[in-house]
């Protein structure tokens, strides 16, 4: 039902139904238009021109109707883009005349009626977008402000927003953004909060996510057995219980964090034992951009990142110094991820009035093999009686969001993983030509990351995890089901990998017999090269190096080191890396040594294993690996196996905790290397080899062979 007026119920004032000539324009805008104070910039910038009509959240993004003078929307129209509001992002507008209305008076914002997907304006259910709803972003500075002023109505509450700040896609039921299609509908606003929402002169005109103490939601402090703690203040109360070494279960924007005093080395062991995570590093939140500099050493662009509205995690170099405990928070490595309060309880928490720099160790609440916790009871029940309290609020999360993790880079940040403050975001695939066809692709196994490709643009959709545990499976099919299915429609095709074991095959199969569609099968480095490609707008053919852990081949092996040539039709192998034995399966991601051993006899030096390895297995591995005939185990020509085969003969551990954890390590003396002994003997090292013995050896098959230079590793890091 549309509303009139500066604010829907108050009139604009002169209208253009007066001019002898005028025209009518309807304007239709795509990207991420909704939730970030668009209508209100509409609705200010027609009332300062005179113009009335109206302007609308709907399944595509914003749709408004402007009429008046052509001079005067011709202003309009320029204004439109080049004043739009900080956090806005316009992908793409259609402009069309329609009839004037000639009885029209005023500019009003208008609400898309009910909560059903099926608007008046006739959308269909493939038209539906959910692309246009915005990623949550960080308390803004003015509402930071406020949460520490006496004298605001909003001092110490923990929910506080705006217009340009908080909850967005976490909250999101249905698009478009409007409060009735989000977990705040059952929060009806106060009438202070009202007469702010109704007044364009302020920063909460139409602000979907505003409340206050009165009526908005509230925070609660829970004892470790999950029974109420009675308090005036509850966070003030978990600070000290942190304070005083105690772990507590934190509520953030998209689901739960254990937190615990940084520097308490037994509340973080505590962290560590329940969730079963020996020493995967733990991420780092302090207050301030001065309190992370006195961990890790920052340049200017990590600290613009740190500070952006994203506020993902940074992974930064240490400055190992001061009683720090680097040992346990990323044991083995050079790098910490560090990052700053982005919900208005984390800033409560590092209050700038205290009298010691605070830092916390925040990390996802949840089990192996589970999703992080978004659910009260889901976080009751995983954790009650394991921890020492749970600070908890009434605002429910409708969508799981991790915290992002970055690289910071000169031409901008590498993901490690995409999802709070970048998700869901829309880029162009750059095809030429338009198609009706609507894909979901479903991602692998392992960092699940599905994205839906459609009229030529891509919708990123988050992290969602490793797809090992049923928990973490079961969220994913729901996240799926809700964001894709529900909000944009069914597909046409389905993309998997074409692994048949993996989790997201399976899914894709039954999905695409439930709903009838057909699903296309994908090899693992394929995709990897057509996301760059996409990523870039190439069309190729392109030459693509795909470096990875695992992936099936074409020929039923296991690859990880391929050259690849690849165009929009089709992918050709040209080469890869020489095929190692794979001795234990997917036990020698965790079982480094196993590489070693196979690298190692692979040389015609299998004698050595046992002087190298301490496992009781090696002599046992030796001997099936150099048994005469056809072997006893498959061949890979993995990037992440022979770097596990390098860590391995380089001295490292010989059983890790964590995927990937070797290659990080190595990473690390990698960076050291130049400025130690090792880097001393690897120099002489590559000094002294010639031509007729380098590191590698390339074959007319196509084949990269790096076995010389793992038969030099031997050894080296002994001498450091």
């Amino acid at each position: 039902m549309a509303r009139t007026g500066v604010h829907p119920e108050t009139d604009s004032g002169p209208g253009s139904s007066g001019h002898l000539s005028i025209t009518r324009l309807r304007l239709t805008l795509w990207g991420q238009v909704q939730g970030v104070g668009f209508r209100p910039h509409v609705l200010r910038l027609a009332c300062s021109l005179g113009l009335s009509g109206f302007v609308l959240n709907d399944f595509k993004g914003v749709t408004l109707e402007v009429q008046g003078a052509e001079t005067v929307l011709s202003e309009f129209e320029e204004k439109l883009v080049r004043s739009k509001p900080f956090l806005a992002r316009i992908d793409r507008v259609r402009s069309e005349r329609t009839g004037v209305l000639r009885e029209e008076k005023g500019f009003s914002i208008r609400i898309l009626p009910g909560p059903s997907l099926d608007g008046p304006d006739g959308c269909a259910g493939d038209e539906r977008e959910c692309s246009s709803l915005l990623p949550d972003t960080a308390v803004c500075p003015e509402c930071v402000s406020e949460l520490f002023d006496p004298d605001s109505r909003r001092y110490r509450y923990p929910l506080i927003s705006c217009t340009n700040c908080g909850p967005r896609f976490s909250i999101a039921l249905d698009p478009p953004f409007d409060r009735c299609r989000t977990t705040l509908r059952d929060f009806p606003l106060c009438p202070d909060c009202q007469d702010e929402f109704r007044d364009p002169e302020n920063r909460r005109f139409h602000s979907q996510t505003i409340g206050c103490p009165r009526c908005g939601p509230k925070t609660r402090l829970l004892e470790g057995s999950g029974n109420p703690e009675l308090t005036e203040d509850p966070v003030r109360r978990a600070l000290m219980i942190l304070l005083s070494g105690g772990v507590l279960a934190i509520k953030g924007t998209g689901g739960y964090h254990l937190a615990c005093d940084a520097m308490n080395r037994e509340a973080i062991g505590r962290i560590r034992a329940i969730k079963n995570r020996p020493e995967k590093p733990l991420a780092v939140m302090a207050g301030s951009l001065a309190d992370l500099g006195l961990i890790a050493r920052i340049s200017s662009r990590e600290g613009t990142l740190l500070e952006s509205p994203e506020r993902p995690i940074v992974l930064l170099p240490m400055k190992e110094s001061g009683d720090f405990p680097y040992d346990l928070i990323a044991p083995g490595l050079d790098r910490i991820g560090l990052f700053l309060p982005s919900t208005p309880i984390q800033h409560l928490l590092f209050d700038p009035g205290q009298e010691h720099p605070l830092a916390l160790v925040m990390t996802s609440a949840n089990l192996a093999g589970w999703p992080i916790t978004a659910l009260e009871a889901e976080v009751l029940e995983q954790f009650s009686g394991k921890i020492d309290g749970f600070l908890v609020h009434d605002r429910p999360v409708f969508h799981r969001l991790d915290d992002s993790l970055v690289l910071s880079e000169e031409k901008g940040p590498i993901f490690l993983r995409r999802s709070r403050g970048w998700v869901p975001s829309v880029f162009s695939v750059g095809r030429s030509v338009r198609s009706r066809m609507d894909i979901l692709a479903m991602g692998g196994h392992l960092n699940v990351a599905p994205c839906r490709i459609r009229d030529g643009q891509a919708l990123v959709l988050p992290h969602l995890g490793d797809l090992d545990g049923e928990g973490v499976r079961e969220a994913c099919r729901t996240f799926l089901q809700r964001v894709v299915l529900a909000q944009g429609g069914a597909p046409t095709h389905l993309a998997c990998d074409l692994h048949p074991d993996f989790a997201s095959t399976g899914m894709a199969f039954e999905w695409g017999r439930d709903l009838g569609i057909p699903v296309v099968p994908v090899q693992h480095h394929h995709a990897h090269i057509a996301s760059v490609m996409a990523d870039r707008g190439l069309s190729g053919p392109v030459l693509g190096l795909a470096l990875d852990g695992f992936g099936l081949g074409t020929d039923g092996t296991p690859w990880g080191g391929e050259l690849l040539v690849v165009d929009t039709l089709e992918c050709r192998r040209l080469g890869h890396f020489r095929p190692l034995p794979l001795p234990g399966g997917d036990r020698v991601a965790r079982e480094p040594w196993r590489m070693g051993v196979a690298a190692l006899s692979s040389l015609g030096r299998g004698e050595e294993a046992s002087g190298i390895f301490s496992s009781p297995h090696v002599p046992s591995l030796v001997k099936a690996l150099e048994k005469p005939g056809p072997s006893l185990f498959q061949s890979t020509t993995s990037a992440g196996r022979l770097f596990d085969a390098a860590y391995a003969l380089l001295g490292g551990k010989d059983s890790l905790s964590y995927e990937g954890q070797g290659a990080m390590e190595m990473e690390g003396w990698a960076r050291k290397a130049g400025r130690g002994h090792l880097g001393e003997q690897l120099s002489k090292t590559a000094e002294n080899w010639r031509p007729d013995d380098e590191g590698y050896r390339l074959s007319g098959e196509g084949i990269l062979d790096f076995l010389p230079l793992l038969g030099r590793l031997v050894g080296v890091r002994e001498k450091e």
